[in-house]
């Protein structure tokens, strides 16, 4: 049976993971905030060992750079910047936002089928090439390819 959200948020929070289920894009306060919180995503702890675990890492992935995405100004998908008051990003940072986010697919859920969520969202699924990239440049452990 899948983790609720909010047990699940529970577990990440006494591991030590930012629960996005209760932040809001105006509580980032920096891009190595959001760095440290991919670690935490990209590189779970062994309790997150079944795939509605993993799962609920992937939308979170992508949840959270969109919340960043409107922090710096929608540069992210775009790359440009609209001009409002926005928080620094650098090049390199940017990229790797850029990155992360185009291997985020757009899923259409459903509420009766696992995982169980409704509408839309977005779910990170890297290959593994790309994901090794990600690693590397997060400075975490390269996974192998099969």
């Amino acid at each position: 049976m899948a983790l609720s959200l909010a047990l699940f948020g529970s577990l990440l929070l006494a591991q030590g993971f930012p629960p996005l289920y209760n932040i809001s894009p105006e509580q980032i306060e920096s891009v190595e905030q959001v760095k440290d919180a991919l670690h935490v995503y990209l590189d779970p702890p062994d309790f997150c060992d079944t795939m509605s675990c993993q799962f609920s890492l992937m939308v979170q992935t992508c949840t959270l750079i969109e919340m960043l995405d409107k922090r710096v100004d929608s540069r992210i998908p775009e790359g440009r910047s609209r001009g409002r008051n926005s928080l620094a990003i650098v090049p390199d940072d940017l990229q790797l936002m850029q990155l992360i986010y185009s291997q985020c697919q757009e899923v259409e859920g459903s509420e009766e089928e696992p995982p169980f969520f409704g509408g839309r969202y977005r779910v990170y699924q890297p290959s593994c090439s790309v994901n090794n990239q990600i690693r590397a440049d997060l400075g975490l452990k390269q996974q192998n390819c099969y």
